[in-house]
């Protein structure tokens, strides 16, 4: 779960930020609060504690961006901090509060969830990488060093893990891009294979340290092989 503060005194502006986090594609389990100046929430922040992220509009009236995010880094110099500009002259005021990045007005949705989805993988980087999935008991959480493998059967996705075996609804494709970054690789339409736990590489299949064994697709053995030695290489490093 991550929590996010949105702050901007543009209802417009707030409202459109909000439903592109909670678009069902989107894929991540948040907690969002709303604040319409920097005062509120500056205030909240003293209240109800830390946040993950914080969405930040720079030209606000009764607190700006950049008066706001220096009275929060006061109490928090880690939360990552998305500046929100109307104009690129303004996003050279966000040095001052070490913003993680910045985004112009006016907001749209293919780049804005690219760089959210970016900050929250560095956000998982700084406490450990875990990958959530939805569950009947609402989201459930793993250690991404655990999972043996994803497996795709139409539109179910099979976890191997060493916690047990899970089973969602998704799609290959958006678990891909939910791990990339965090050794984990497609060898084949179907699987996406964990490297540290990938104990053989074969012709057409592949061999991890639990003993099972998963299909490899011949057209990806070159690259699959390829990329397992580049990670090898970056462990010893």
């Amino acid at each position: 779960m991550y929590k996010v503060a949105i702050c901007d005194d543009n209802p417009a502006d707030l409202q459109l930020i909000t439903d592109y986090l909670t678009e069902p594609e989107f894929h991540y389990p948040l907690e969002l609060s709303s604040f319409h100046d920097g005062v509120e929430l500056v205030q909240a922040y003293k209240k109800e504690g830390q946040f993950d992220l914080i969405i930040l509009d720079m030209m606000m009236d009764r607190l700006n961006g950049i008066e706001t995010a220096l009275k929060i880094r006061k109490v928090d110099q880690n939360v990552a901090i998305l500046i929100v500009t109307a104009t690129v002259e303004y996003a050279i005021e966000g040095y001052k509060i070490n913003a993680a990045r910045y985004i112009v007005k006016p907001v749209l949705k293919p780049e804005f969830q690219k760089i959210t989805k970016n900050l929250f993988a560095s956000i998982d980087k700084k406490r450990g990488a875990y990958y959530r999935f939805p569950s009947k008991s609402g989201t459930t959480v793993i250690s991404m060093e655990d999972i043996f493998y994803f497996e795709s059967d139409i539109r179910s996705i099979h976890i191997s893990s060493r916690q047990g075996d899970y089973t969602f609804t998704g799609r290959i494709s958006a678990v891909e891009e939910q791990t990339e970054g965090h050794g984990f690789l497609r060898i084949h339409k179907s699987f996406i294979v964990n490297l540290k736990h990938v104990h053989n590489i074969f012709k057409d299949s592949v061999t991890l340290d639990n003993g099972e064994v998963i299909p490899l697709s011949r057209h990806r053995h070159r690259e699959v092989n390829q990329k397992f030695l580049d990670y090898m290489e970056e462990q010893i490093i």
